[in-house]
């Protein structure tokens, strides 16, 4: 009681695997339809680098921000800044980024290298200022 096995699929197994026409079609098209999502996350992810978070919004520029709202839109990656003469006029512009733009756990790295670097040239001059002033 052997199984039946159609003729075609009998001598797909006893010949070398050549691949269907849909599956050589497939083939090409993966590449292409890989380079194609690829393109399209890259662009996406270059015109999110390119905006500015306004604090509820994002725009192409810090200029852009407030769209007639003043002060009250521009956050985020933005700062309001006032005219001093003219109350009623102001513009909005890059924050400045302390720590080279550092974002997250990066800026507390940053400030602890600044903070024990501070501690350690006091801690020179504390032991210069005793030998010398203090000693001798």
């Amino acid at each position: 009681a052997r199984a039946f096995v159609p003729p075609h699929f009998a001598k797909a197994a006893a010949t070398p695997s050549i691949p269907p026409p849909a599956a050589r079609l497939a083939a090409m098209v993966r590449p292409s339809m890989f380079a194609l999502v690829a393109s399209s996350v890259l662009a996406l992810q270059a015109a999110a680098e390119a905006m500015v978070d306004c604090g509820g919004h994002f725009e192409t520029g810090c200029d852009r921000c407030p769209q007639g709202n003043k002060w009250a839109w521009c956050n985020g990656d933005c700062t309001w800044m006032q005219d001093p003469v003219n109350a009623d006029s102001g513009m909005c512009i890059p924050q400045v980024q302390l720590g080279g733009g550092l974002r997250g756990g990066a800026k507390f790295y940053y400030w602890s290298l600044q903070f024990l670097g501070g501690g350690f040239l006091m801690l020179i001059f504390a032991c210069i200022y005793y030998s010398k002033i203090i000693v001798g």
